[in-house]
């Protein structure tokens, strides 16, 4: 996993908190960004975290997907 401050290039991601396939999200507005602006100026930063290298998005994975993935990080080991 890695870990990076937030890019240019994940702004518009992060506004729609990780959920750009949502259109709850689409008609939440700037809410998200107007806050992060305001508290940019009293000193907050944003980190973006990587799972294998991307960003992930979408509807959560399942326990089953979680399951098996961890099962493999197990087996490499």
């Amino acid at each position: 996993m890695k870990v990076i401050d937030l890019t240019e290039e994940h702004k518009k991601l992060y506004y729609a908190c990780l959920e750009d396939w949502s259109d709850e999200m689409k008609e939440a507005g700037n809410n998200k960004e107007c806050w992060c602006n305001k508290m940019k100026n009293k000193g907050l930063g944003v980190k973006i975290a990587f799972d294998d290298n991307e960003v992930r998005t979408g509807p959560p994975p399942s326990y089953k997907k979680i399951k098996k993935k961890i099962a493999r990080q197990v087996k490499k080991l």
